[in-house]
């Protein structure tokens, strides 16, 4: 996440005197003290210059292509009485009003809808990606998963 906070404290106690590569901050093939003191030095800054920034998956750059691509016409402001949740971010921060996304988002019951075979309405996908290999409409795994990974991500534009 770009910090070091108690959530790094509790994994590398959880790994404490084992070999996990990822614990072992100074590479001396063994999660130990010497490990606590290089991570006290970061404690509360960002991690070192060997850790990567993190990525986040965004609604502009990734997951309104797929929308874009997939839920047009009906999702995009061109159809009466549905969500434009393809054209228009904020309307993916919006509350469902669609019972099984009772307390969901507009934008988190997109990804119920498309798993569970609902949508893209009519087009005669399942959901399931190596199912639906094949049927352009349908969203592929790769797909679902950057969707998954914008939700994961707190939805970000």
């Amino acid at each position: 996440n770009g910090i070091v906070n108690f959530l790094d404290l509790s994994y590398i106690v959880s790994v404490f005197n084992s070999a996990d590569p990822d614990g072992d901050l100074d590479g001396d093939g063994v999660v130990n003290f010497l490990d606590f003191e290089i991570f006290r030095d970061f404690f509360l800054s960002a991690p070192g210059p060997a850790a990567p920034p993190p990525v986040v998956t965004t609604f502009t750059g990734d997951v309104q292509p797929i929308y874009l691509a997939k839920c047009a016409p009906c999702h995009t402001g061109t159809t009466p009485g549905t969500f434009n949740f393809a054209g228009d971010y904020g309307s993916n921060l919006l509350p469902a009003q669609i019972g099984q996304c009772t307390g969901l988002t507009v934008g988190a019951c997109t990804l119920v809808r498309i798993q569970n075979g609902e949508m893209p309405f009519g087009k005669g996908c399942t959901g399931d990606p190596v199912q639906d290999v094949g049927i352009g409409a349908c969203l592929t795994a790769a797909e679902q998963a950057t969707v998954q990974a914008w939700l994961d991500d707190g939805l970000p534009e």
